[in-house]
């Protein structure tokens, strides 16, 4: 099922290979950032490029069978790799991103707040502390802080094993990097950000109108389902309650691409409910000829083909029946087939 979802034009499957990391060392440690891509396995194995990269990290998550190398190859093979095009420093570029944010005292404060009472339990927004950078002739920061680290990790690490992770320095930064990565990766793909909540706290400090902008798509959503199809339930509801699979999901996705196309191009500024409306009530040129005219030549059209084919009989009653299925073509589709046809048919399964 997952790979018929990628064979369709709901999704886009792009790859990033480049992991970003928080460099320290040095007494006292500085902190700085980059990008490394991995190569090869512990046991000495090649990853030669994205593919058996992706291929790797879902057979290691499956379990290695013949089946899931052959599943996690076909997943590989419909993934385009990232490249950064455009960009000469490539996937530098987020760290630079990076260490301009760090610049803005204020911005850092409110982030490394957001990770600790995310992370921490029992840490709240009222509890003061001093976590300031101070960037160095070579470009990296130094840190000063008075956060007691010994007794975050002894709370935190009641809700996360000792060898699986510790709360440092180096840690909350990296958290912050990678809202940053979010962001930009966002931006590159004109796309709205749907990430983990704390990657999305930290956005709203510095980048908020991304999540804004989402923020509003889905109220609007909301608005639509609630004044346009309020007997109906949501797709959401419709999978959820086990009257629709996720197969049924995948096959119903080609019917919902003209809809999906007026979502795209419907004006933000108007809203979705008003653009439904005024897309719907709009005439189309057909609808500006006088009414009787057009529906003469429509079926009298049809049924002179039909009576050169099976006689003037049969041309009159074909005629008959292809005027209204004629009619609605020339007048061309309009979103609400799509809401009382395919929509319906699938959240209101018979």
């Amino acid at each position: 099922m997952l790979l018929d979802l990628f064979d369709s034009a709901a999704i886009q499957l792009s790859y990033v290979r480049q992991n970003f990391a928080v460099i320290s060392g040095g007494v006292p440690t500085a902190y700085d950032f980059g990008a490394f891509t991995v190569q090869g396995n512990v046991d000495g194995s090649k990853l030669r490029n994205h593919q058996d990269e992706i291929a790797e990290a879902l057979t290691r998550e499956l379990g290695r069978s013949r089946e899931t190398e052959k599943f996690a190859q076909k997943i590989a093979d419909k993934a385009a790799l990232h490249r950064y095009r455009g960009l000469p420093e490539k996937e530098k570029v987020v760290p630079d991103l990076m260490r301009a944010d760090l610049e803005d005292q204020n911005f850092v404060h409110h982030a490394v707040k957001l990770v600790l009472m995310h992370m921490v339990p029992g840490f709240t927004e009222d509890i003061g502390f001093t976590f300031r950078l101070f960037r160095s002739e070579k470009g990296d920061f130094f840190i000063d802080t008075d956060l007691d680290f010994e007794r975050l990790n002894e709370a935190f690490h009641t809700v996360v094993p000792v060898a699986e992770d510790s709360l440092t320095p180096a840690r909350i930064l990296a958290e912050i990097q990678d809202a940053r990565a979010d962001t930009f990766f966002a931006a590159h793909y004109m796309a709205e950000p749907v990430t983990g909540s704390l990657s999305s706290d930290i956005m709203r400090l510095k980048h908020f109108e991304f999540l804004r902008s989402r923020s509003a798509n889905t109220d609007d959503i909301e608005l639509f389902h609630e004044l346009v199809v309020p007997d109906f339930p949501t797709i959401r509801e419709a999978l959820n309650s086990g009257e629709r699979s996720f197969w049924d999901f995948v096959q119903f996705l080609p019917q919902a691409n003209r809809f999906k196309k007026f979502l795209t191009e419907a004006n933000p500024d108007v809203g979705l409910v008003k653009s439904y409306q005024d897309e719907v009530t709009r005439k189309s040129w057909v609808e500006t000829l006088p009414g009787k005219s057009i529906r003469f030549v429509v079926a009298a059209g049809t049924g002179f083909a039909a009576s050169s084919l099976i006689g003037p009989i049969g041309g009159l009653a074909v005629g008959a029946t292809n005027t209204f299925l004629l009619d609605r073509l020339l007048k061309g589709w309009k979103p609400n087939r799509f809401i009382q046809g395919p929509y319906k048919r699938f959240v209101l399964p018979e």
